[in-house]
C-alpha cells in the first residue's frame, strides 16, 4: 500500500490521507478510519436441512400406516418397496443473509457418478424408476463463496425387491423346477420300464413258444429217429464193423440230444424268480456235476430286490456258464457264487481256486471250438453289463458281472429279508 501526505484543512474541515495502510476520510460528523487488511470475510456455510418427501409427486405426511414415521428433516433412513421407486426430496439451506446466493450439490451414491450442483431455485432432486438395492442420499450447501457445508445431509434409502425377484421365491422357483425335473426323470424311467417290461415280456413268450416247439417236434423227432436206427442195428452182427460205426454215431446222437434238451431248459428258465435265483444256481451245480467232490457254496448279500425279467434271466444264462466251467474244467476245490443286491448296482460273482484259464484263451477269448466266455461277454453287452474276468494258472478264476441299479431293479422298494446276508454250501 502506498503512503500519502496528509492535508489538513485551515478550518478544520475534511482531511484525507493515508497512514500506513489505513485510509481516513473526513466528513461533517468527524473523521473515519479504514484499514483493507482487517475487513473479516464471513466464511460459514449454511446449515442444511430436508424439507420434503414427493412420492409419485405428492408430499408423505409422517404416520403410524406410513413408510415416513417422523418428519423427513429428522429422518436418517427410509425403506420403499419396489413400486414406490419414482420420488423426489427436497432440500434448504438456512441461511437469512442473502439466501438467493446459496447453492447446493447433491448426490445418489449407487446410481450418480458425480454431484449434481444446483442454484437455490433448483432445491429438488428427482429419481425415476429407482432399482432395487441399498442407496445414499447426500447434500450439501455453500454460502457462494466456495465452502460447503460439512458433511451436509446424509439419507439412507434401500429399494426392496418385488416379490418375484427375492430370495426365497427364487429358492422355491429353483426348488419347483428340481422337482419338477426329478418326477419327469421318474416318470420317464417307469415309461422306459415299463416299455422295457413289456418287451421283456414278449420275448419271453417267444421263447417259451420256441422252448415248446423245439421239445415237441425237433427233439421228438431226433429220439425218433434214434430208436429206428438203433432197431436197425440190432439186425446187423455184433462183430460187423458197420454196427461198431452205427452205435458210435448212435452215442453222438444222444450226447446231441441232450444237449438240445439243456437248451431248451435255459430257453424256459425265464420264470424264474428272484428269490429262486440262489436256489437255482445250487440245480445248476447238481445237475453240471453230480458226482463232484469240490464244494459249492452260494452267498446273498443285501436286501433281495425285484431283478427286470430279461436281467435275471442273461445273469443266470451266464452264472450258469460259469459254474460249469468252474465245476467241470478249473479242478478246483471250491467253487462260491456270490449275489450281491446294492443299491448302486447288482453284481454276480464266480470264482474258483482251480488251475486257471490259459492267458492265450483268455485274450482270444476263448477256444476256437467252445463259445463259452464269448457268449457271456455278448449276454453282458445285450443287457449294458459289464464283465470282469480275472485269471491266473494255479490260483483261480473269478467272473463278475455288474449291472447298473436302474436298469438291474424293476423298483428302488427292497424286499423284506430277515438277513442282509445267506449262505448256502453243498459239496
Amino acid at each position: 500500500m502506498t503512503d500519502f501526505p496528509v492535508s489538513i484543512s485551515p478550518a478544520g474541515g475534511l482531511v484525507i490521507g493515508a497512514i500506513a495502510a489505513s485510509y481516513t476520510f473526513g466528513g461533517f460528523s468527524g473523521g473515519v478510519a479504514f484499514d483493507p487488511n482487517k475487513v473479516l470475510v464471513k466464511s460459514s456455510s449454511p446449515p442444511i436441512v430436508l424439507t420434503d418427501f414427493r412420492l409419485f409427486n405428492k408430499s408423505v405426511d409422517p404416520g403410524p400406516g406410513s413408510f415416513l414415521k417422523e418428519m423427513i428433516s429428522y429422518s436418517s433412513a427410509l425403506t420403499l418397496t419396489h413400486d414406490q421407486n419414482i420420488f423426489s426430496i427436497e432440500f434448504s439451506g438456512l441461511s437469512y443473509d442473502h439466501p438467493d446466493t446459496t447453492t447446493y450439490r447433491y448426490r445418489l451414491e449407487g446410481l450418480d457418478n458425480g454431484r449434481n450442483e444446483v442454484g437455490s431455485d433448483e432445491r429438488t432432486a428427482v429419481y425415476n424408476s429407482l432399482p432395487q438395492g441399498e442407496y445414499t442420499f447426500r447434500v450439501q450447501a455453500s454460502s457462494g463463496h466456495g465452502t460447503w457445508s460439512e458433511p451436509g445431509v446424509t439419507l439412507h434409502l434401500k429399494v426392496l425387491p418385488p416379490w418375484w425377484k427375492t430370495i426365497w421365491f427364487r429358492t422355491f422357483y429353483c426348488s419347483l423346477i428340481a422337482l419338477l425335473v426329478w418326477f419327469a426323470y421318474r416318470y420317464r424311467l417307469r415309461q422306459i420300464a415299463r416299455e422295457y417290461s413289456l418287451r421283456v415280456e414278449g420275448r419271453v413268450n417267444e421263447r417259451t413258444r420256441i422252448a415248446r416247439e423245439l421239445h415237441d417236434t425237433l427233439l421228438q423227432s431226433i429220439q425218433g429217429l434214434i430208436l429206428k436206427i438203433h432197431a436197425i442195428a440190432q439186425r446187423i452182427p455184433t462183430a460187423d464193423p458197420t454196427r461198431q460205426e452205427i452205435e458210435k454215431t448212435l452215442d453222438y446222437a444222444d450226447q446231441v440230444l441232450a444237449e438240445g434238451r439243456d437248451r431248451v431248459r435255459s430257453l424256459r428258465f425265464a420264470t424264474v424268480s428272484d428269490g429262486d435265483l440262489s436256489a437255482a444256481f445250487q440245480l445248476v451245480a447238481e445237475e453240471a456235476s453230480p458226482d463232484r467232490t469240490a464244494t459249492f457254496k452260494t452267498v446273498v448279500e443285501g436286501s433281495v430286490r425285484e431283478l427286470n425279467p430279461m436281467i435275471r434271466e442273461e445273469s443266470y444264462s451266464v452264472g450258469r456258464e460259469a459254474i460249469i466251467n468252474a465245476l467241470n474244467h478249473s479242478g478246483g476245490r471250491n467253487v462260491e457264487v456270490e449275489i450281491i443286491y446294492d443299491s448302486s448296482a447288482f453284481r454276480l460273482r464266480i470264482r474258483d481256486d482251480g488251475r486257471g484259464i490259459a492267458p492265450g484263451v483268455l485274450e482270444k477269448g476263448g477256444r476256437a471250438d467252445h463259445w463259452g466266455l464269448q457268449g457271456m461277454r455278448e449276454r453282458a453287452n445285450s443287457i449294458g453289463a459289464k464283465l470282469d474276468l480275472w485269471s491266473r494258472p494255479e490260483s483261480g478264476t473269478e467272473v463278475e458281472l455288474t449291472v447298473p441299479a436302474t436298469t438291474a431293479y424293476r423298483s428302488l422298494r427292497s424286499k423284506p429279508a430277515d438277513s442282509r446276508s445267506r449262505v448256502s454250501a453243498s459239496g
